[in-house]
């Protein structure tokens, strides 16, 4: 039971420090100097915070991660909803509204990098809330 209970408290503290690890270097990263991507860094350093705030430590890290990534200049979509675990009933709507996003994001990242960058972000947040639910 004790060794158990210490592999479980060590993966735990694993998991706490890989995650600590990715929102520091994206706290730290230089962003890219296109406005969208260093807002969407910013707001994915946000989101992030707020998830280790709430010791969800797995879903701080792969935020952060996506945030590092857009950082740097990697291509970064809206969430996928079909590889979340969302309600059958709802994968449609999500499907459309990631669709409208893409489009939205082509057309207007560039001349409204804010609000973009805000779009795609809010978009990922109610895909990772409903997978919650």
């Amino acid at each position: 039971m004790r060794v158990w209970l210490f592999a479980v408290l060590g993966l735990f503290l694993l998991t706490a420090c890989d995650s600590t690890r990715a929102l520091r270097e994206l706290k730290y990263a230089t962003p890219s100097s296109d406005p969208f991507r260093a807002e969407a860094a910013a707001q994915y350093q946000r989101y992030s915070e707020e998830l280790m705030g709430q010791h969800a430590w797995w879903t701080s890290k792969y935020f952060a991660d996506k945030g590092l990534l857009i950082a740097y200049d990697q291509n970064v979509e809206p969430e996928d909803p079909a590889i979340w675990s969302l309600p059958a009933e709802t994968l449609t709507e999500f499907q459309q509204a990631r669709a409208h996003l893409i489009a939205a994001l082509a057309e207007h990242a560039s001349h409204d990098p804010e609000t973009a960058a805000l779009a795609l972000v809010a978009y990922d947040r109610w895909v990772e809330i409903q997978n919650n639910n």
